[in-house]
């Protein structure tokens, strides 16, 4: 049955899985600029494009798949937070590091 909880909550964690290839995507490309403007502009495409595919895989999932609500909000919420506590970690190693 699709609409299971194991289902709902492995396809809230798919989706921040998702956004998180982006953001390591996002991130080669702005290492490989060859300016600053180039690579933030590289890294604020990767935050929108994250932040476009969290919100319609969100809205898309509620509408259209009979996925149990409470389980996939959950996973996609607590993956995203995980996900970014994950990326403030590294960042914070990159500082203390220069």
């Amino acid at each position: 049955m699709i609409s299971s909880w194991w289902f709902s909550v492995l396809l809230g964690s798919g989706i921040v899985v998702l956004s998180s290839v982006v953001r390591g995507i996002s991130h080669h490309a702005a290492l490989q600029a060859d300016s600053i403007p180039n690579a933030m502009q590289a890294t604020v495409r990767g935050i929108m494009l994250r932040a476009l595919i969290v919100v319609l895989g969100l809205i898309l999932a509620l509408r259209w798949l009979p996925v149990h609500t409470l389980a996939f909000v959950s996973a996609l919420l607590g993956a995203l937070l995980l996900s970014m506590g994950v990326e403030l970690a590294a960042v914070w190693k990159r500082i203390e590091k220069a």
